[in-house]
């Protein structure tokens, strides 16, 4: 595979483990320092630069391609090493999924660069509960503002916040420890719920109307009263 690199870059290589990192002018020992967990540099390993031996006091031109390896009869570690995007979709997750599971422990190590890798060694440890589990961030539920709450239910923002005290919202209370003023969270399901219930009422029913009495022309007579 030909890898195109600029002026600065420096390509390494251990295994299958293949980046660039703008380190001109460092040394073989300061790098192999810095990237041995990352790249799973053994001890025993050797360094090459563009093909030829070097010792470890050697300093990097622009354009080099430093290379670590084993000696015939050394079994390596083997295990993958990923960048931040390469592990987002080899375990097809987010940048934000990626974010809580280092919250939650997974181990990570910062490159020369700035960039992050992550080790098959320390996503095994992850994965065998050394760490407490915490739910992806895109599985949680999703969340609206007050003013979206609103929006969605074409109301006030004042009728929003009665409906929360009537309890026919969930929410939850997103402002910081100890702050006075709430920022309230709501469910978006139960927002959405909220906006669709529709309701239909039962027809009125008909109050039957008295027969209408005609009305008597001339002054009605009693023949047992007497009119003279």
């Amino acid at each position: 595979m030909t890898t195109l690199l600029t002026q600065a870059e420096i390509r390494v290589t251990h295994g299958a483990n293949d980046s660039q990192f703008k380190i001109t002018g460092l040394t073989v020992a300061k790098v192999r320092r810095n990237l041995a967990t990352v790249f799973n540099i053994p001890p025993h390993a050797y360094a090459n630069v563009n093909g030829s031996r070097v010792d470890p006091h050697y300093r990097l031109e622009p354009g080099d391609h430093l290379e670590f390896r084993v000696q015939d009869g050394w079994k390596g570690v083997g295990s993958m090493v990923w960048t931040e995007k390469e592990f987002c979709k080899f375990f097809k997750i987010t940048p934000e999924d990626l974010r809580a599971w280092i919250a939650q422990g997974l181990t990570v190590r910062r490159c020369l660069d700035g960039s992050l890798r992550i080790t098959e060694t320390a996503m095994d440890e992850f994965n065998r509960g050394k760490v407490i589990e915490a739910p992806l961030v895109s599985d949680l539920p999703k969340e609206v503002s007050t003013e979206e709450a609103a929006t969605i239910l074409g109301l006030s923002k004042d009728t929003v916040l009665k409906l929360r005290a009537a309890g026919l919202l969930e929410f939850r209370n997103a402002a910081p420890p100890g702050s006075s003023r709430p920022v309230y969270r709501f469910l978006l399901d139960s927002v959405v719920r909220l906006r669709t219930s529709y309701e239909t009422d039962e027809p009125t029913p008909k109050i039957p109307q008295q027969p209408t009495r005609r009305a008597v022309k001339g002054k009605r007579k009693y023949k047992y009263i007497d009119y003279d």
